[in-house]
């Protein structure tokens, strides 16, 4: 399956209204002058919300922007703002993932340089009866000569190694039915700059041979003003987008059908990373807030946080989550934004360990004393996880995965998890799913914590050589601790890792990896007795 591109008209007179649920995502830089405009024209067409992104903008557009959101106006408009600057595809990632959770019907991309008219995606929009998605191309009459000429060049050359005419692959006005904008969002790398265009293809069309369908888009002439806004793509940046031009039409022209020939459904899902953050209490609480807020400028935007109940450190120090509403309601908004909540033990700290050079070795060398549940008969284990449980109930934070510390679990524990319905759990290097289907998914985990120098050199050649070998591993996770921010502090190494992984890898969390994973085996099984 593959993308299929038909050149389509909007119907006259065209609606000046939505018809339909439409959220737009509009990415900004430097574009303060233009904005009050251009967001009174969207708000004119009724979408049902509007999001920009301020992509760490120099000239006031921050300002701008919370002059107009003080209007309170009619149309709900949210206003995020890149710590730094990401470029292009990183602010409409991140605009994307914003809309995630809305109920919308589709989604649609406007540059915020005023070149576009927000008056025509009404009418773009009811291409969606019978598209996927909707590209805006540019009027050829209303370019300048230079610039038609380049447009003229780029569409050739994209249409010769891609094998597919889009009309102008380089417009920034696009629609998406909503399902599409949640993949993009799920799948663009956090980098790419003006690429996005060109890498929002390749994605759609590896969709395409996954899901089996080919994805249908639609191109219709539009409006280009092109005296309201210059150009911000400087000689390097235009022999940079050249190149990419080049490389994401081989791609697109490289993506093969993954999809079983014979039952048409897809072999494998996609490449996806799994960011966790361990050891989640308020006992580690600036730590934690450092490394949500450093995660998310690396277009981390949602992961699982395991958390313990009723933490204690050891030293006679306790802290229980209904002590610290300050603290849980950190972690509710951090669940409303995306994250998954996993009970990670109730207090994460172990009895003295049965006799053996095992068991000593692992309580005091690998797990530091936190293997709470590697020995724990049923009864004991069912007493600890159904204790865990009421608290965090108790602060609106309800778990239904369980991680044990240090990943270690006795036989006890897995048939106390069954009799309390947890859904599934994870050992170091397997998610596990619990209930029904046990067969476990082969899923490392990459951990960087290291208390001193020597031993993080050492852990980082290790980890790199975990990731090189899974690195077609379908799913991959990445543990974080508080500690990776102390000391020779890892945590800075990681960040570099993540970057990288993201590029090929779509960020997901246990419960959305696991309704695909059981998506997938069904429509198998249906295509398999038809």
């Amino acid at each position: 399956m593959s993308i299929q591109c038909t050149a389509a008209e909007v119907r006259r007179p065209s609606p000046t209204t939505f018809d339909r649920r439409v959220g737009l995502v509009i990415p900004a830089f430097n574009e303060a002058r233009h904005l009050p405009e251009l967001l009174a024209r969207c708000r004119a067409a009724e979408p049902a919300a509007i999001v920009v992104v301020d992509d760490a903008s120099r000239d006031g557009t921050a300002a701008v922007l919370a002059q107009i959101a003080a209007r309170a106006p009619d149309v709900p408009l949210r206003v995020l703002r890149n710590r730094k600057n990401l470029g292009k595809q990183g602010a409409v990632r991140r605009g994307l993932r914003a809309l995630r959770r809305w109920n919308l019907d589709a989604v649609a991309l406007l540059d915020g340089d005023g070149q576009h008219d927000p008056a025509e995606l009404p009418g773009l929009a009811t291409l969606l009866d019978t598209h996927d998605a909707v590209i805006g191309a540019r009027a050829q009459d209303e370019m300048p000569v230079e610039r038609r000429f380049s447009n003229w060049a780029v569409n050739a050359g994209f249409r010769f190694v891609a094998g597919v005419d889009l009309m102008d692959v380089q417009s920034g006005v696009r629609l998406y039915r909503k399902p599409l904008a949640d993949a993009l969002g799920d799948r663009l790398p956090i980098t790419g700059g003006y690429g996005v265009e060109y890498e929002s293809l390749v994605v759609l069309a590896r969709r395409a041979a996954e899901s089996a369908r080919d994805v249908r888009i639609a191109t219709a002439t539009i409006a280009c003003r092109y005296g309201a806004a210059e150009s911000k793509l400087g000689p390097r940046q235009a022999a940079r987008l050249a190149r990419e031009t080049v490389r994401q039409a081989v791609r697109l022209r490289a993506t093969n059908p993954a999809a079983d020939r014979e039952t048409g459904a897809p072999r494998l899902l996609p490449r996806s990373l799994v960011v966790e953050l361990h050891d989640v209490t308020p006992a580690f609480e600036p730590e934690l807030r450092e490394l949500w807020e450093a995660l998310v400028e690396v277009g981390v935007d949602r992961a699982m946080f395991l958390v313990v109940p009723a933490f204690q450190d050891g030293r006679g120090g306790r802290w229980d989550l209904r002590d610290h509403p300050a603290f849980a309601d950190w972690l509710r908004r951090r669940r409303h934004e995306g994250c998954e909540i996993v009970q990670h033990g109730l207090t994460h700290r172990a009895e003295p360990p049965p006799p053996g050079l095992r068991n000593a070795l692992l309580h005091e060398w690998f797990a530091r004393g936190c293997e709470e549940f590697a020995h724990l008969p049923f009864a004991e284990a069912r007493e600890r996880l159904h204790a865990g449980r009421a608290i965090l109930d108790a602060v609106g934070l309800h778990a239904d995965d369980f991680v044990a510390p240090a990943w270690f679990q006795s036989e006890g524990t897995r048939q106390a998890m069954d009799e309390l319905c947890f859904r599934a759990t994870a050992t170091m290097g397997h998610l596990r799913p619990l209930g029904g289907s046990r067969t476990p998914i082969p899923a490392p985990a990459l951990t960087f914590a290291a208390p001193h120098p020597l031993v993080d050199f050492g852990k980082r050649a290790v980890m790199r050589g975990a990731e090189a070998l899974a690195r077609t591993t379908p799913l991959l996770r990445v543990a974080l601790h508080p500690e990776d921010l102390r000391g020779a502090r890892p945590f800075d190494h990681v960040r570099d890792r993540l970057r990288r992984l993201m590029r090929y890898r779509r960020l997901v969390t246990y419960d959305e990896y696991l309704a695909e994973s059981a998506g997938r085996a069904g429509r198998a099984e249906s295509a398999g007795s038809s």
